[in-house]
């Protein structure tokens, strides 16, 4: 499907696998979404697929290209949200953004591999 080589870190293993949905365990892939569908097109999108990408609240940020390499990569600053986040629309946002202001830890979704490679 895609030809990116995406990988985690399997606990119960004790190794890399992909990053894909079956090779994945399932407590991995219950932190990614609240059913299969949205876990699925969680996992396509940080691989790469752009089909879920949109403006609406169901789609995925638009980006103008997909995630490259991690492993020896430089980090680059992200700025603030283009949407108007609120509790509104988003229930809790205002809550991680308070506790996230006072961080300054980069978020990864990589990082128990990290410490493995």
């Amino acid at each position: 499907m895609y030809k990116r080589q995406v990988i985690t870190w399997s606990p119960s293993a004790k190794k890399a696998v992909p990053f894909r949905y079956d090779d994945m365990e399932s407590g991995q892939r219950d932190t990614l979404g609240p059913n299969e569908a949205v876990r699925r097109k969680v996992i396509a999108y940080l691989r790469g697929d752009r089909s879920n990408e949109g403006t609406a609240l169901r789609n995925f940020r638009v980006r103008s290209q997909v995630l490259g390499d991690i492993v020896n990569s430089s980090p680059v600053v992200v700025g603030d949200a283009m949407a108007p986040y609120s509790d509104s629309t988003d229930p809790g946002y205002e809550s991680f953004k308070t506790a996230q202001a006072v961080s300054d830890a980069m978020i990864s979704l990589l990082t128990p591999i990290a410490s493995k490679i």
